[in-house]
């Protein structure tokens, strides 16, 4: 195997499936708010010559994305044995730009279909700045003793803070789009009301599935390496009560997150649909979070993570979807239940 070839596996391919949950969020928000009766791509990239605060924004929010897959490729942290072998490096940089745009597939086929050649500069033009910035190293704090003034505080800082950084960047994005996704069938539909709770809350059960999938493995991994000393410890009920605290905060801060679309789109139906919507990611949250519980002593972990998390999804639309309001009543006394039982979840293999 030759040099490019093991390099290309060392850099390219983690930054393949790194992009992989955006193109799914992007490919899921494309096709609701994109679709037959929806917007077009000429209509987005219209408003965003005219209106350079829509222009910013939209661009912010794919940097805010697409910065951590970038960043896989510039700072190519698999790659660092093979830098020091002798190596067609003028190749390797040729083939880093091509995945650099190529990586962002979702965001070049929003501005070539709807601007053409224009948008594809637009493209190219943004990528030496996405690469500087996911270049840039910040400077490295003096190391310290962490102080930790709970259980589920000390989980947070643990699994969150210090493993999935990079997730936790891209979640911030894919649920703006979850939301965006959610606030334009409200808006397509005319929902007002409960309907806009309801409906919307369905489409964003479904949004958010890729937003969060990317953190759920930082949190099982966390409480795998760590259950065994709260278990020695006398701490086990604690520490199971902090993994699912965290992936509620996750849940949570996701639905606030897709919120801000629909405040700005249809204001008129924020207050109807914040309660809900915020009600159902929780409910989904206790649910995934007694998967997470389980999945932590599974030979694959990320795996049941997954599972879990397209059980609660579905679960989610097949009530609220079907039943509305009472739907969501019957999913949050799921997910108490779920909670409940967590406490014999965990245990020592």
């Amino acid at each position: 195997m030759t040099w490019l070839a093991v390099w290309r596996r060392a850099v390219i391919a983690p930054a393949a499936r790194r992009a992989s949950a955006l193109w799914v969020g992007a490919a899921m928000f494309a096709a609701i708010a994109f679709g037959p009766t929806g917007a077009r791509a000429q209509d987005l990239t219209a408003v965003a010559w005219q209106n350079p605060t829509v222009f910013a924004v939209i661009a912010v929010g794919w940097l805010t994305m697409f910065a951590p897959v970038a960043r896989a490729i510039v700072r190519a942290p698999g790659a660092t044995y093979l830098r020091s072998l002798p190596a067609p490096w003028l190749a390797a940089h040729a083939i880093a730009a091509l995945a650099l745009v190529a990586l962002q597939a979702p965001w070049l086929a929003l501005w070539v279909r709807g601007d053409g050649v224009r948008g594809l500069a637009v493209v190219v033009a943004g990528t030496p700045v996405i690469a500087a910035i996911a270049a840039w190293t910040p400077r490295a704090r003096f190391a310290r003793s962490p102080r930790w003034h709970s259980p589920t505080a000390a989980f947070v800082g643990i699994a969150l803070r210090r493993r999935a950084g990079d997730a936790i960047v891209r979640a911030l994005g894919l649920s703006a789009l979850a939301g965006g996704a959610a606030a334009a069938i409200v808006a397509r539909n005319d929902l007002t009301g409960t309907a806009a709770g309801t409906l919307g809350g369905a489409v964003l059960a479904v949004m958010l599935l890729p937003a969060v999938v990317g953190v759920l493995p930082a949190i099982i991994e966390a409480h795998a390496q760590s259950f065994w000393l709260a278990e020695s410890l006398g701490a086990g009920a604690s520490a199971r009560r902090a993994v699912i605290a965290t992936v509620a905060i996750v849940y949570a801060c996701a639905a606030l997150i897709a919120l801000a679309p629909l405040a700005l789109w249809r204001p008129d139906a924020l207050a109807a649909a914040a309660p809900v919507w915020l009600a159902t990611a929780l409910a989904i949250g206790g649910i995934v979070a007694r998967g997470c519980l389980g999945a932590s002593t599974s030979a694959m972990p990320a795996s049941r993570a997954l599972q879990s998390a397209i059980a609660a999804t579905a679960l989610a639309v097949l009530l609220i979807g079907g039943f509305g309001i009472v739907g969501l009543a019957i999913l949050a006394i799921a997910a108490a239940l779920a909670v409940a039982t967590a406490s014999g979840a965990g245990g020592s293999r």
